[in-house]
């Protein structure tokens, strides 16, 4: 019988591959989180998560943000698309390598999910910039 920490840590060792798996918005949310969190600006994990991948850009800019959210709008076997609605933070004189944005807002962004390989990834055409959580920038 496995302890409560030994689940733990068997989730956290599963959690690369359970990106690819399972239902498209979960592994749509998973990559969201993992962008705000920085992942993109610190490694290059995006093969793990674009269908198609070729090579990321080198990004000049990230947008920053505050939060998101996920809303699905249509979704067949193979295909999903979502809107994905970011808070943006304000930015400040001092973000250069920011997407000016000094009152805040939103933006909304689409994103199309299709299978592959038995998984769900993000299509490449809805690759866009970083969109990280000021304090990942720390």
């Amino acid at each position: 019988m496995m302890n409560a920490s030994t689940s733990l840590v068997c989730l956290a060792l599963a959690a690369p591959f359970a990106s690819a798996s399972g239902s498209p918005q979960t592994m749509l949310k998973n990559y969201l989180a993992k962008d705000a969190a920085g992942m993109r600006l610190q490694e290059y994990p995006a093969a793990r998560y674009f269908a198609n991948y070729q090579d990321e850009p080198g990004w000049d800019v990230v947008t920053l943000i505050t939060g998101y959210g996920v809303q699905p709008r249509q979704c067949g076997p193979r295909r999903c698309e979502f809107v994905v609605r970011y808070q943006l933070d304000p930015t400040r004189q001092s973000d250069e390598q920011a997407n000016p944005h000094p009152k805040g807002g939103e933006e909304k962004a689409r994103y199309v999910v299709v299978k592959q390989g038995g998984g769900w990834k993000i299509d490449s055409d809805s690759m866009r910039e970083p969109h990280v959580k000021r304090s990942s920038l720390r």
